[in-house]
């Protein structure tokens, strides 16, 4: 049974009497309004609310603290996908203040400190300067406190080697705790409903764990990363159970690539966690149809791996006239570099030089530097699932670059790339299987 409130209105020759009658109601609730003097009765009919009306928020959806200061938790966590690892994002620390001077960076957090602090003076001047001088995860660490509300108590200490910060605002309890080997552990609890936690620790050795908790009962997550690299995932929502466990980040991505992107990244979003780039993503796809744009023909691709060979010359002179004009053309033949620095077979001599024009060179943007480093450009599943989704022109040009990997012409025609890939997969699948037994 429900508790409901219903107000009567006595109305009188000059005073109007209000009385609060409570009582109880299994379905519907029936009000009379009585007019004295008169007789006459007015039937109000409320219906209340069901539980099941209502639109269900999967556990883990919930709204609170962390989905209001998503900019500064994906600040001080934000990952990134790397070779087959999934790594934390040390550089996102000082993007903000990159070539910044102290009164720079003073100009942009005081407007961001003056939301909490909105007649703070002098103390919102020493506080961005105290977050423009700390150590790069420690100004994130403030500028999330910030954040998140006035503060009522804050305490750090520590060893030489170790050392940890805590604070309680209005709305959010923080703890971050860091030594000098590289290590953070970062701990984060929201002070009111719906009292989630995030727990987040990266021993910046390959090893990272990402703990997410609500109600005990219906949600919780954990993400585990080994130091070899491998891959744990543990999804726990009203009593529906995902896991899984892969020799890597990059094995997990491609064997359940549904689950992380319809579910695991938007949750890890939702709660603030900046989440990496992957080839789903639109600007991915955009930064692949750019660079099929351009890619280089077949002559070129040649002189190009000519010129790469001729950087283990035995002689210094011709090793050098190969660095310059390979440098010279860098956008021609940067994905053919790339696949040669990756290339376990290649020559420790042509890595080094190869790696010296590569770092010589403007830095990408995040999502064509991850177009290069996943060699996107040249993997045959992602382009024919590429082709599916790309514009009746760019279909023609993912359709060319099919044609020269692979040497088959099935031209712009998703269906007939997807059944040609089926069978070449199946077979290789078959021919494991033959040499197992």
């Amino acid at each position: 049974m429900r508790r409901y409130a219903i107000i009567m209105v006595r109305k009188t020759n000059r005073n109007i009497h209000l009385s609060v009658v409570k009582f109880c109601a299994a379905s519907a609730l029936l009000g009379c309004v009585a007019a004295a003097g008169t007789g006459e009765k007015k039937q109000i009919t409320t219906t209340a609310t069901s539980p099941a009306a209502q639109k269900k928020v999967e556990p883990g959806f919930e709204k609170g603290v962390f989905d209001k200061i998503t900019v500064s938790v994906s600040r001080l966590i934000k990952l990134n996908w790397k070779d087959r690892t999934l790594q934390l994002d040390r550089g996102n620390w000082t993007k903000d203040f990159e070539s910044k001077t102290e009164a720079e960076a003073i100009e942009i957090l005081t407007p961001e400190i003056k939301k909490s602090y909105p007649r703070g003076g002098g103390y919102v001047t020493e506080l961005a300067k105290r977050i423009y001088r700390s150590l790069p995860f420690e100004g994130a660490f403030i500028r999330l406190r910030v954040a998140s509300g006035r503060l009522r108590s804050g305490s750090s200490g520590g060893t030489l080697n170790n050392r940890h910060n805590d604070f309680r605002t209005t709305q959010l309890r923080g703890r971050l705790e860091y030594n000098r080997g590289g290590a953070i552990k970062v701990m984060l609890e929201e002070i009111h409903a719906p009292r989630r936690t995030i727990v987040f620790s990266d021993e910046g050795n390959g090893t990272l764990m990402i703990v997410l908790s609500g109600d005990k009962d219906k949600f919780s997550l954990e993400v585990k990363q080994s130091k070899d690299g491998n891959f744990h995932v543990k999804h726990v929502a009203d009593g529906k159970v995902f896991t899984a466990d892969e020799k890597s980040f990059k094995a997990f991505y491609a064997k359940h690539r549904r689950y992380a992107e319809g579910r695991l990244f938007p949750l890890l979003k939702h709660w603030g966690i900046g989440v990496p780039l992957t080839p789903d993503r639109a600007e991915v796809k955009k930064a692949t149809l750019a660079r099929l744009r351009n890619r280089p023909t077949p002559e070129k691709t040649a002189q190009g791996q000519k010129l790469i060979e001729q950087l283990n010359d035995n002689l210094y002179k011709n090793r050098q006239e190969a660095s310059k004009a390979l440098s010279a053309d860098f956008e021609s033949y940067r994905d053919l570099v790339a696949r040669t620095i990756r290339k376990p077979s290649t020559p420790p001599e042509t890595v080094s030089r190869l790696k010296m024009i590569v770092k010589a060179k403007p830095k990408q943007k995040p999502a064509d530097e991850f177009v290069t480093a996943q060699g996107l450009v040249t993997n045959i599943d992602y382009l024919i699932d590429l082709l599916s989704e790309a514009s009746k022109a760019d279909r023609t040009i993912v359709a060319k670059a099919l044609q020269q990997l692979t040497k088959q012409k099935f031209g712009p025609d998703p269906a007939e790339w997807k059944k040609w890939w089926s069978k070449k997969q199946a077979g290789k699948s078959t021919t494991k299987t033959g040499e197992q037994k």
